[in-house]
């Protein structure tokens, strides 16, 4: 999905889905929901998209067969497009999905002026277009062998240059038996595959669209959301405008027991969405996105490194003048994982273990997690994050933080080079960050850390898309990263390094171990007990000992938001679900001034 994270750009943000804005407002529009992108996007193209930034634009147009149900934890499925939950064959491979009536897609040129309903037709589409290989999905991974005939139809696809007629070729596990019915039958049961469908690149889109506007797709979002894209300027924002013919989609009538006492069912059953405009501000730096927060210029985010001294105090409870000003802060653990990757196909760190160890015991996480965090995460001693089934409390990381264990490895590591041809000392590494002030603050602790041992880093900075494009294109050393759940499941994390979903898929580390895929695929279908946990376990012990990254932290989040925003509660797995968020204009008169 969404959650390749590059590290730079979130660390200053305790929330993963952090949210500004700036004073450009457009007061005759009504209520106006601001919330910000951390980083700019490179296109709303569903089937490309593969960061969290990207996903918080896209499902403010596009829609899926399922959704997260907004308020209930631990996170639950539920209906979004399909009016019901599919139906699944006592086999466990075939899912029947019938579509609710009367949903259409955004008014547009491509549709010449006719009100165009949705179909079954679109969703075979739609996923058809993940398995086009001109289009270099990086979600490829989530389908590839698991839907009947696909994996056939992408290498036909190959001997033929696009623009290609989906329709010409049939794929026996994608069926439209009528407008309203979608089969789908995979190769083999596969019990994630509900969550696979609230991912970003199995979002709806109309062929008739896709046609039209050719290459240029990815800036002309049209699609069967709350939202309607108004107006997109790059690297300064996105502007949504309420579908006026939205269907009859409604706030939830049910959550955690809590959500009554907080307010958050006042809407249960009302219509979505509620405000008439969203606009996503795109903020690279935490410094001004915090002030703005603070004059009241946007309506709820994270709290950056430096501001957490202005909000808490010693004994870490909220500053009275933060309560004053009605401001409100809670406290969430992320189902993420913070890391650092090495490039397991280049000449260097990839094939010196003893380099890799060495990194791993130089760099101290207690320390990276004070400075970056002011200690809102915890140390990471495996893959599976806190929350997520697997978890286990009392994992130890072998190669944790210990500095002369380090300086040993490193002198390990400088023999094997020249054993290999090398000459003198191991080069210095290529570093790549993104190019946020947080990004070169990390970069500039991780050369000190790692100076300590004997080694140098040089630092490549680039934006967010030219960073993704590095690692889709295998081109980087080491580099900082996170991931955020797709779906709250083990096999989510342990994906990252099945060989199969080698970049551009989510394996960025491009580690390739046979044993370590075997153990994957035989404990991704099973379900949760003690033999999946004993495989997870040699899963992990391959990991430490191959050590293709750094394990660095779990993040803990600090939603903030100002008093008059209603209906938020954050959505770990599945953010920007702002439909269902409300603002208070007559609350919000009345807090302004006490933030002045």
């Amino acid at each position: 999905m969404k959650h390749f994270l590059a590290i730079g750009i979130v660390m200053g943000m305790a929330l993963l889905s952090l949210l500004g804005c700036t004073k450009h407002t457009d007061k005759s529009a009504g209520k106006v929901l601001n919330a910000a992108l951390v980083s700019d996007i490179k296109g709303l193209d569903p089937v490309t998209s593969n960061d969290l930034y990207t996903h918080i634009a896209l499902v403010q147009v596009y829609e899926g067969l399922l959704q997260y149900n907004y308020l209930k934890r631990p996170y639950e499925l539920e209906p979004l497009l399909s009016q019901a939950m599919p139906v699944i064959s006592e086999d466990g491979v075939t899912y029947t999905f019938r579509l609710r009536e009367n949903i259409f897609f955004h008014d547009d040129p491509a549709f010449n002026g006719m009100a165009r309903p949705l179909k079954a037709s679109d969703v075979v589409f739609s996923f058809k277009r993940v398995a086009d290989p001109h289009l270099k999905s990086p979600n490829w991974w989530s389908f590839e062998g698991r839907i009947e005939g696909l994996d056939e139809f992408r290498k036909k696809l190959l001997t033929f240059k696009p623009p290609i007629d989906y329709d010409a070729y049939h794929v026996s596990g994608l069926a439209a038996p009528d407008d309203r019915t979608i089969v789908i039958k995979l190769t083999r049961p596969y019990r994630q595959f509900p969550y696979i469908l609230t991912m970003a690149h199995t979002l709806i889109i109309a062929p008739e669209v896709v046609k039209k506007y050719g290459e240029e797709f990815l800036n002309h979002a049209v699609g069967t959301g709350p939202f309607v894209l108004k107006d997109w300027i790059r690297n300064q924002k996105l502007i949504f405008k309420r579908n006026s013919k939205y269907w009859d989609a409604t706030y939830p009538t049910e959550g955690e027991p809590q959500d009554q006492i907080q307010g958050l069912l006042v809407d249960s059953g009302k219509k979505v969405p509620f405000v008439d405009e969203i606009t996503l501000w795109v903020y690279v730096e935490s410094q001004p996105l915090w002030l703005n927060f603070l004059q009241g210029n946007l309506d709820f985010g994270g709290i950056p490194k430096e501001a957490y001294d202005s909000v808490f105090d010693e004994k870490g409870e909220i500053k009275e003048e933060i309560k004053r000003k009605k401001i409100v802060i809670t406290k969430e653990e992320d189902p993420d994982i913070v890391f650092f990757v090495f490039n397991m196909e280049d000449p260097i760190v990839g094939k010196n273990k003893f380099l890799r160890q060495a990194v791993n015991c130089a760099i101290d996480r207690a320390e990276m997690i004070n400075l970056f965090y002011n200690n809102r995460a915890v140390i990471a001693n495996g893959p599976i994050p806190p929350g997520i089934w697997g978890y286990d409390p009392n994992l130890k990381n072998p190669y944790s933080f210990d500095l002369e264990r380090a300086k040993g490895l490193k002198i390990k590591a400088r023999e094997l080079y020249q054993m290999s041809g090398g000459k003198g000392d191991i080069p210095t590494i290529l570093y790549d960050i993104t190019n946020s002030t947080v990004a070169r603050q990390l970069a500039e602790q991780v050369s000190h850390e790692l100076t300590k041992i004997g080694l140098k880093i040089e630092t490549r900075v680039g934006t967010w898309p030219q960073f993704q494009e590095r690692m889709a294109k295998k081109q980087t050393q080491f580099t900082s990263y996170a991931w955020n759940a797709d779906y709250p499941d083990p096999e989510n994390f342990l994906q990252l390094l099945y060989s199969k979903n080698e970049s551009p898929g989510p394996n960025s580390a491009n580690f390739k171990n046979k044993e370590y895929d075997l153990l994957y695929e035989k404990m991704r279908d099973m379900a949760d007990g003690p033999e999946r946990l004993e495989i997870i376990r040699k899963m992990v012990k391959i990991i430490h000992e191959e050590v293709p990254w750094v394990l660095m932290s779990h993040r803990i989040g600090y939603p903030i938001r100002h008093g008059w925003v209603r209906n938020f509660k954050r959505h770990a797995v599945s953010p920007g679900l702002f439909k269902y968020v409300d603002i208070d204009p007559a609350e919000k008169k009345k807090i302004l001034p006490l933030l002045r």
